[in-house]
């Protein structure tokens, strides 16, 4: 199967549309066995842009921030983290919520992560 080789570099995620981010995180959860993975992305997606049920039966919701300019981009802070810990849970059902960024993370926002 194509998606057993799936591998994705850091500069082909940087070059991608963000909606083509979205896709490229839609196909590793599928390639790791999740099948009912789905791009929710877009307006009003209360920050799931994918969504998927793992092998073991966890649901997990995944928040991509795809910047422009990668590393040098703005980075993911706390007020991305507090938003998603908001929604996940509550509204989506997630077992495991995740921020994907080509990014960077602030310290602040790593240390409300912890």
């Amino acid at each position: 199967m194509w998606a057993q080789g799936l591998r994705f570099g850091l500069a082909q995620l940087d070059a991608l549309h963000h909606r083509r981010f979205e896709d490229a995180i839609l196909a590793l959860m599928q390639r790791d066995g999740c099948q009912d993975a789905q791009r929710v992305g877009g307006r009003g997606n209360l920050d799931a842009d994918v969504k998927a049920t793992d092998p073991y039966g966890r649901r997990w919701v995944i928040q991509c921030k795809h910047r422009r300019n990668g590393t040098h981009g703005s980075p993911v802070g706390t007020p991305d983290l507090q938003v998603l810990n908001g929604t996940a849970h509550q509204v989506h059902g997630a077992d495991v919520a995740v921020i994907v960024t080509n990014g960077r993370v602030t310290g602040p926002a790593v240390a409300f992560a912890r």
